[in-house]
């Protein structure tokens, strides 16, 4: 078994107010307001002889786990969208 490739990835999502639509073809006139989310990833990659690999990676989404709508969820009107996510996973490539 060889050495691990080890990675860290800080991720930011910027979605601003919507501010070309309809009002007509909506059924409220409501925009959700800006919000940003953000996200982790760290993971390590350990080779196993010479073409397969193991990764553990751990991952997270909505960190700090912001109350937000997308404005294209039409389940905006009354509720929110996802909260914090957070995964583990093992994959064994061959």
């Amino acid at each position: 078994m060889g050495k691990g490739n080890a990675w860290l990835q800080l991720k930011h999502r910027l979605v601003l107010k919507q501010t070309r639509f309809n009002p007509a073809n909506d059924l409220i006139d409501f925009t959700p307001p800006t919000y940003n989310l953000f996200g982790l990833e760290a993971g390590i990659d350990w080779p196993l002889g010479e073409r397969n690999k193991l990764r553990m990676l751990l991952s997270a989404d909505n960190l700090f786990n912001k109350e937000y709508k997308e404005y294209t969820n039409r389940s905006r009107y009354y509720a929110h969208d996802m909260g914090r996510d957070i995964r583990f996973s093992i994959g064994w490539f061959f």
